[in-house]
């Protein structure tokens, strides 16, 4: 935790990731069938949360990117607009068409809310770790439009369970 919040996320959050080519001495993204990885934070946290775990994901060939969402205390339908805009400059530039996405915490519903608008259809997989996905009661005591969208039994993750389709929620 100290090394994140006092050196990966305030230094090194500009630093770009290898791509899998550089990293894993393949022939890279374009010339590789593996699908490329974006790691997406939690609740006032950025990309370089992720930083160790893009690193060893580019070393094993995959493509990867991170995103820094903000402003922090913005709605969680911001940040998935700004999902939007990593995830389109990664399967961009590796002519994928489907990607996989790891996200914590909040990560997870700024995910989840940015597969409703296609229906997953460009998302392969989602591993989420620790994400409130029916609320979480230490959102009462946070700030921002966000934290609200977390509370418990909050209006905005009715919606967006109502938004889900079955086949988007298995």
């Amino acid at each position: 935790s100290i090394q994140s919040l006092y050196w990966r996320m305030p230094w090194l959050v500009d630093l770009p990731l290898p791509d899998a080519r550089a990293a894993s001495g393949t022939a890279g993204p374009s010339g590789s069938a593996a699908v490329p990885i974006l790691f997406v934070h939690g609740y006032v946290c950025n990309g370089a949360l992720w930083r160790p775990l893009a690193l060893q994901a580019a070393r094993a060939g995959r493509p990867v990117a991170t995103v820094s969402l903000t402003p922090w205390f913005a709605s969680i339908d911001t940040f998935a607009d700004q999902l939007e805009v990593a995830a389109a400059a990664l399967l961009q530039r590796t002519g994928a068409q489907q990607l996989d996405i790891a996200a914590h915490s909040m990560g997870g519903l700024v995910m989840r809310a940015w597969a409703v608008r296609d229906d997953g259809a460009r998302l392969r997989r989602a591993v989420m770790v620790g994400s409130p996905q029916g609320g979480a009661w230490s959102a009462h005591h946070a700030l921002g439009l966000c934290a609200m969208q977390m509370r418990l039994a909050s209006p905005w993750l009715a919606r967006l369970a109502a938004a889900e389709s079955p086949a988007l929620r298995s």
